[in-house]
C-alpha cells in the first residue's frame, strides 16, 4: 500500500492512497482481528467515559453538600457570636 501527498498550494492538500488487495489469507485474518480489537477498545473507551461521567457527578453532588455545610456553619458562627453579645 502506498500513501502519496501532494501539495498544490497552501490550502489544499490531496492524498492518494492506492488500493490495497487482500489476496492472502493471512491477511484477511490480519484485518479482521485488527477490526475486532478497535472495535475492543472503543467498547472500552465508552465505559471509561461512562463511568467518568458518574464520577463528574458524584463529585459535583459532593461540592454541594459541601456548600450547604459551610452555609450552615457559618450560621451556627453568627448565632453564637450574638448569644455572647458580640456585634457584628
Amino acid at each position: 500500500m502506498d500513501i502519496w501527498f501532494f501539495r498544490v498550494d497552501d490550502f489544499v492538500i490531496i492524498i492518494h492512497v492506492s488500493g490495497c488487495f487482500m489476496n492472502d489469507p493471512l491477511e484477511k485474518l490480519l484485518s479482521l482481528i485488527m477490526t475486532l480489537s478497535l472495535i475492543v477498545a472503543l467498547v472500552f473507551i465508552a465505559i471509561i467515559l461512562h463511568d467518568l461521567n458518574d464520577l463528574w457527578s458524584a463529585v459535583t453532588d459532593y461540592q454541594q453538600i459541601i456548600k450547604s455545610q459551610n452555609d450552615k456553619i457559618r450560621d451556627l458562627q453568627l448565632l453564637v457570636l450574638s448569644k455572647i453579645g458580640v456585634k457584628i
